[in-house]
């Protein structure tokens, strides 16, 4: 059991039910203050071939914010038994789209960078690993 911890000294008290609320509301600045980062969107990909979509729909491991566009900073890693697989990609800017399903479509903003990131995956895929795509929002 681990105690609740306070808001900069504010009557507010910072709890994953405050996190995952203000995600459901879209106020990514108030997650961001009550997380102290920003909210990391972490998705699986189904596979390297699913990135030469545009804005391939991906299924989310955790709380996603309420439907609707945002920009963030996205990267492939390679999934791995160990916490924190490697990473196969740089980070780029990218738009998201949460849809009513919650499902989550990303795309990246230049299409450099979109071009690296499909490449990379096909290798990552390549070399026998599943794919995890993740945006901090």
């Amino acid at each position: 059991m681990v105690d609740l911890v306070s808001d900069k000294g504010a009557a507010v008290v910072v709890s994953s039910t405050a996190v995952r609320a203000a995600l459901a509301q879209g106020e990514l600045r108030r997650c961001e203050d009550l997380l102290g980062r920003p909210h990391r969107l972490v998705l699986r990909c189904p596979s390297a071939e699913a990135l030469l979509d545009p804005a391939p729909r991906m299924k989310p491991f955790n709380a996603v914010p309420r439907r609707g566009l945002y920009q963030g900073t996205a990267w492939v890693q390679q999934e791995e038994e160990a916490p924190g697989g490697a990473c196969v990609c740089q980070a780029a800017p990218a738009a998201l789209e949460v849809d009513a399903d919650g499902g989550v479509r990303v795309a990246m903003l230049r299409p450099d960078d979109a071009r690296a990131l499909r490449e990379a995956a096909g290798r990552a895929q390549g070399e026998g690993g599943a794919l995890r795509v993740s945006v901090d929002l």
